[in-house]
């Protein structure tokens, strides 16, 4: 029998992890659910744990090339009319089954579940600015972000055949940004989103993020962003030059900052004088800054950074971030649970 749900479980390295959130899943009737492990190369006992689980589990493996690439792998394997991702450090609410079924047959090309969601629908607008975290209007001020983790793929189910129909996939080539894209290409796609105000999944924070990690990949991957967000907002038809050129300074700018600010989390000196040095020297950051850079509609302490390291004062604006940090009492933090 055809499955009405595929749930696509991309898996690195998981195996300390990856039990507790099957079990998850499991905890439920899961009737007419198929789920799919992809091991992305894994060197521990990922691929064992998924096969202890038997039938109930398709685990297939892959070369190491990224949670972008096993997300895509498992798009391809699916045969549920809708299409679930969830990561393999989280796990699923024990009720999450009895809120996602009901949407099973409905002609819904996504429905959302995020616990304080407000409206059933959203205008595209706001998506566009939950997504990029301005308004897409120019004559409008930055934006509140209307629906939480609107970027993230997970706590959502996907109409298999509206993914198939509007080509979407996750671009492998991007290491930071590529779920807010695949969001932002399947809100500005679709035609019917339903949003419930209901939790059905739990991510695990990490101590050890990659939002406090500085991986010098990031810049080549932060232009590629930064470029196909401006093909996505220009193919749209939606939006002016000026309006999508200030969406992409906003986006810039902000990327900036957070290139300094995963420099400043650096704790040894030697370390961190490397990160500055190649944020100050990164070609790509420098030819964005001499296209005249609008970051007006950026926060205060975003225009502040962006400006110093455009000024050639890395070191001063990461300095300052520091600072911030400690006022703040900001340390790495611990690993906890957050219902999405």
């Amino acid at each position: 029998m055809k499955p009405a749900l595929s749930i696509i479980i991309p898996a690195y390295n998981a195996e300390e992890t990856i039990s507790e959130c099957l079990h998850s899943i499991f905890s439920a009737s899961c009737d007419g659910v198929e789920v799919i492990v992809v091991d992305d190369g894994s060197s521990d006992g990922t691929f064992e744990v998924c096969r202890s689980f038997g039938s109930a589990v398709r685990v297939v493996q892959q070369e190491n090339a990224g949670v972008s690439s096993a997300r895509n792998h498992g798009i391809r394997l699916a045969k549920g009319d809708y299409i679930m991702f969830v990561d393999a450090d989280d796990a699923l609410l024990p009720e999450w089954f009895d809120s996602v079924s009901r949407y099973f047959g409905s002609n819904e090309d996504m429905v959302v579940f995020s616990e304080g969601t407000g409206r059933k629908r959203y205008q595209v607008d706001e998506l566009v600015a939950s997504v990029v975290g301005v308004s897409p209007r120019a004559d409008l001020k930055p934006a509140r972000t209307p629906v939480k983790w609107a970027s993230s793929p997970v706590s959502r189910i996907y109409s298999r055949r509206f993914l198939k129909t509007s080509s979407l996939k996750f671009d492998s080539q991007i290491i930071n940004g590529e779920d807010a894209l695949f969001n932002l290409e399947a809100f500005l796609s679709s035609e019917r989103i339903r949003f419930v105000g209901k939790s059905i999944y739990r991510y695990r924070l990490h101590g050890n993020s990659a939002t406090h990690t500085f991986d010098r990949r990031f810049f080549a991957s932060n232009e590629r962003y930064l470029v196909r967000l401006e093909r996505i907002l220009t193919d749209s038809g939606l939006y002016s030059r000026q309006e999508v050129s200030s969406m992409v300074d906003f986006s810039f700018c902000r990327s900036v900052e957070i290139a300094a600010l995963r420099a400043a989390w650096i704790a040894q000196r030697p370390e961190r004088t490397l990160a500055i040095r190649d944020i100050a020297s990164n070609d790509l950051f420098i030819d964005r800054f001499r296209s005249n850079v609008d970051a007006s509609r950026n926060p205060l302490h975003e225009r502040v950074v962006c400006k110093l390291v455009e000024m050639n004062a890395t070191g001063a604006a990461v300095s300052i971030l520091r600072v911030a940090l400690a006022i703040k009492g900001h340390r790495s933090p611990q690993e906890r649970w957050v219902n999405i």
